[in-house]
């Protein structure tokens, strides 16, 4: 099997993929989304560090920018970052 991890030994790797293989669904479902929820944070974190002093609201809308086209933040949002700094 190829491996994975190349800074990982061997027998680590393993141990972790068969950890992986016997976990139930909705527990690999729950660590997706508890890092989704990490990088949610770390990203506005970023946000706000860019923007001191923006509300709540912007900051989701910036945070929406990283992953929407202009085009649907005005559309969607009606938000324009462009004309918004």
């Amino acid at each position: 099997m190829k491996r994975l991890f190349e800074d990982t030994r061997p027998e680590a790797e393993e141990l972790l993929l068969e950890g992986y293989r016997a976990m139930p669904p909705w527990k690999k479902l729950e660590m997706v989304w508890a890092l989704n929820r990490r990088a949610k944070n770390l990203s506005l974190m970023g946000i706000r560090a860019r923007f001191p002093g923006i509300t709540e609201e912007e900051a989701k809308l910036r945070l929406a920018e990283n992953w929407l086209t202009p085009d649907e933040l005005r559309r969607w949002y009606d938000w324009d970052p462009s004309a918004d700094g």
